[in-house]
């Protein structure tokens, strides 16, 4: 029972540390903002985009351009723009655009392009990398995956009426029991959960050049579908629809959709970025406990919020404490020449740096104490070890994998001028030391 409870916080104190680091990335990356820029891209793109897709359909499938209408008609806010004579009259009796059609058509899809391209931005802030890709391939990625997403999600999660009619058009499910269940309002919760999940989850591997891996791009659709979800209940409970259209007459509805496209594009993009600090969750736990530890060691003056948070970090248990390493007084860490197989950071006690210079004798050079690190150096010169570490006192310290030390060189600039000050403080201490044997 206590190792269930142990594990119990551990795992609920993981979760409030991936969210902290997800919401303070969010505020620095203005993903609010993106989310307004999306939401705007929405309203301009998603009625030229559904009609290019309507067509589409209406010529593969051979589907009545009534039905279709029915269709685009009973989402909230292609009522108020669109022209149900136009549409039956000009639109859909084309069966060959003609130059007309086509240029009607690019200006269509250029229109559509704005939503793309507020997507791209969003997600290129929160998955940064080296990798490039053409632009023209990342437009054409975005808008096949963006066209198919926006034609569902709105004829599924927007209004009920327009997805039935969406079933019953296509016949994608056979009317047995199953579909009675997923008809009803506990399945239509679950269906619309799942589509904006698959939309979601897909959008993260195939928009950003830099994508996150298939487990973190999960966790973060799961982390988007979790809290949209919430906030849509949320929104039903505070936004009367009924006051809205007092107020507006018809762009009632759209208001509230439009508030409710907002907080899904804040939560997708907050979900992105829950799925990129997941990809490197070691790295910024690591970044975090080490200035926590600084601060506590220079008693730093700080809000209370601040030694809150401080305390949520401080420790290196968690998903840090596979990298734990305990050395005790005499006992060597590793030899010079050694492979490489990971950087340290001492958490308690006191190593010293030896060189051999002639037989078995080693020239002391240098000693590190807590929050330092040993060991960097050869691996970032591409080389052994540079030399021998001993644990001058019982030592506890965080043997860091090259991938997890990268990332945190990555994230974290202040590291590059303690790595600078260690190598400085390395070679005046080489200069001046004496001669003597360890061993």
């Amino acid at each position: 029972m206590k190792k269930i409870i142990t594990k119990t916080n551990t795992g609920v104190k993981i979760l409030l540390q991936r969210l902290f680091i997800t919401m303070q990335f969010s505020g620095e990356n203005s993903l609010a903002n993106h989310a307004a820029a999306c939401a705007y891209g929405f309203l301009l793109s998603a009625a030229p985009l559904l009609l290019i897709a309507s067509f589409i359909i209406f010529h593969i499938f051979q589907v009545s351009n009534n039905s279709l209408i029915t269709l685009i008609k009973s989402l909230p806010f292609l009522e108020i723009v669109i022209d149900e004579k136009w549409l039956s009259d000009n639109f859909y009796s084309i069966m060959f655009p003609g130059l007309s059609g086509l240029v009607t058509i690019i200006s269509f899809v250029w229109a559509g392009r704005l939503l793309a391209v507020s997507l791209q931005r969003g997600l290129k802030i929160i998955f940064t990398g080296h990798k490039k890709r053409n632009p023209a391939l990342d437009n054409l990625i975005i808008l096949a995956v963006e066209l198919p997403a926006l034609f569902l999600s709105l004829a599924v999660i927007f209004s009920s009426r327009a997805a039935l009619r969406f079933y019953e058009i296509f016949n994608f499910i056979p009317k047995t029991s199953l579909f009675a269940f997923f008809t009803s309002k506990q399945g239509y919760f679950i269906f619309t959960a799942a589509a904006l999940g698959l939309v979601t989850y897909f959008s993260y591997r195939l928009i950003p050049a830099n994508p996150p891996r298939r487990i973190s791009a999960l966790m973060g659709g799961v982390f988007c579908i979790i809290f949209y979800e919430i906030m849509s209940m949320v929104l039903s409970i505070l936004l009367g629809q009924s006051r809205y259209n007092f107020l507006y007459g018809t762009l009632g509805n759209l208001i509230t959709l439009l508030i409710n496209v907002y907080f899904f594009f804040l939560f997708f993009l907050i979900g992105g970025q829950f799925a990129y600090v997941s990809d490197y969750f070691e790295s910024f736990l690591f970044i975090k406990m080490r200035k926590a530890r600084i601060n506590a060691a220079n008693n730093v003056k700080i809000s209370s919020v601040s030694k809150a948070v401080d305390r949520l970090f401080l420790s290196a248990e968690g998903s840090l404490k596979k990298y734990y390493r305990f050395h005790r007084k005499g006992e060597t860490v590793f030899l010079e020449k050694d492979k490489i197989d990971a950087i340290y950071y001492i958490l308690e006690g006191e190593v010293e740096s030896l060189v051999l210079s002639g037989s078995n004798n080693y020239t002391q050079t240098g000693t590190f104490g807590p929050d330092s690190f040993f060991g960097e150096m050869g691996y970032l010169l591409s080389e052994g070890r540079n030399s021998t570490i001993r644990a001058k006192t019982d030592v506890s310290a965080l043997a860091l994998p090259p991938r997890v030390f990268e990332a945190v060189l990555k994230h974290d600039a202040n590291i590059d001028r303690t790595l600078v000050e260690n190598l400085y403080r390395s070679l005046k201490d080489a200069k001046t030391a004496p001669y003597r044997s360890p061993f």
